[in-house]
């Protein structure tokens, strides 16, 4: 409605779409991203993108070493989403969510992708 064809105007293009897509683009597999930090920055919701091969590729979350102040809350598989119990199996370019306290979340890598 604000833009018409007459004004040479065919799409209309998101800024932070587009800047969120870079940003997403320049991130790499395996990488842990702070989306939410939580409890004065002590703990935070973190998004990884599991890569293939990972370690934790076709495991059941309850078989994975998560540390004790982690949950995976969900989990987005072929751009849909995943209410994870203990028996989901993880898969490569799975997008894992968890909560996670600050000094948890090297353990949290390491059990996604294995050490560094």
């Amino acid at each position: 409605w604000l833009y018409t064809k007459a004004w040479g105007v065919d799409v209309a293009i998101s800024q932070v779409h587009m800047t969120a897509k870079v940003i997403e683009e320049e991130i790499g597999l395996g990488e842990l991203v702070t989306l939410l930090k939580l409890n004065r920055g002590e703990a935070a919701l973190v998004e990884m993108r599991l890569p293939e091969g990972a370690p934790a590729m076709g495991k059941a979350i309850r078989d994975l070493s998560l540390p004790a102040d982690t949950v995976i809350v969900s989990i987005i598989r072929d751009g849909k989403l995943v209410i994870p119990r203990g028996d989901t199996t993880l898969q490569g370019g799975d997008e894992v969510l968890a909560v996670s306290t600050v000094k948890a979340e090297p353990a949290l890598k390491d059990a996604l992708v294995g050490p560094a």
